[in-house]
């Protein structure tokens, strides 16, 4: 906000519109970093081994392996999956906005351009993708007679073809998650922890980058600084 107005006033300034830029005389806030926070490779072995019945397992594979936002993950539709390639294209993400007293949901581009992104999956992931593909398309089959099967080609659905909202897949993973007792843990951590192995192993920031599709490579290296020491260690 003080960026904004700051550079709006110097404008005003240039133009003879006002004497001084009071912006100048004002102090804005220290940025705080939070960091990232995210569950380790042995944390997050016993966590999936658990959950393997849970119905939206495949989404928790499928973002673990791809760094995925909830909001692009859920938007995924098989128009946008190649099991044959083993990639993800994310064209759009979906958000829950308030409209006239009521919620409905937005569907919008990434929020920059590098959103815009095609992220190679690990095999395991495509073999997930592929065993949900049939489990869909078998609750396709008995729910179409009935006419109940709204087919609009989402990747994560329930039973009747119907996409998860964001709002309570984020509300379920929590809910399991709790369960580990794992603090401060949210659907964004398995974002975080893609990021954080990739760096660990000694993938360039620069690709990590791309695959998560941050504006700045600024921002992946601010927000993953907790993996520097193991990198200057190797």
């Amino acid at each position: 906000m003080h960026i904004v107005i700051n550079q709006a006033l110097d404008q005003a300034l240039k133009e003879g519109k006002i004497i001084r830029n009071p912006a100048k005389a004002t102090k804005p806030p220290k940025i705080e970093k939070k960091e990232a926070r995210y569950l380790t490779p042995e944390q997050l072995a016993g966590f999936l081994e658990s959950i393997t019945d849970d119905r939206w397992y495949p989404a928790f594979i499928v973002d673990l392996n791809s760094g995925m936002r909830l909001g692009e993950l859920c938007a995924l539709k098989w128009s946008n999956v190649d099991l044959q390639k083993g990639t993800v294209s994310i064209k759009e993400a979906v958000s829950r906005i308030n409209k006239n007293g009521k919620w409905v949901f937005h569907f919008h581009p990434p929020i920059s351009k590098k959103g815009l992104r095609t992220i190679p999956l690990p095999s395991g992931a495509v073999e997930e993708l592929k065993r949900l593909k049939k489990r869909q398309n078998e609750e396709k089959l008995r729910l179409q007679i009935t006419g109940l099967y709204q087919d609009n080609g989402f990747v994560f659905t329930w039973e009747d073809g119907r996409m998860v909202d964001p709002g309570y897949l984020s509300k379920h993973f929590k809910k399991v998650i709790n369960q580990f007792g794992y603090e401060g843990i949210t659907f964004h951590s398995l974002r975080h922890s893609y990021a954080s192995a990739l760096l660990t192993m000694g993938e360039h920031p620069k690709v990590v980058q791309e695959l998560l599709g941050h504006a700045q490579i600024s921002m992946t290296l601010d927000t993953y600084s907790h993996v520097a020491p193991e990198i200057k260690e190797r």
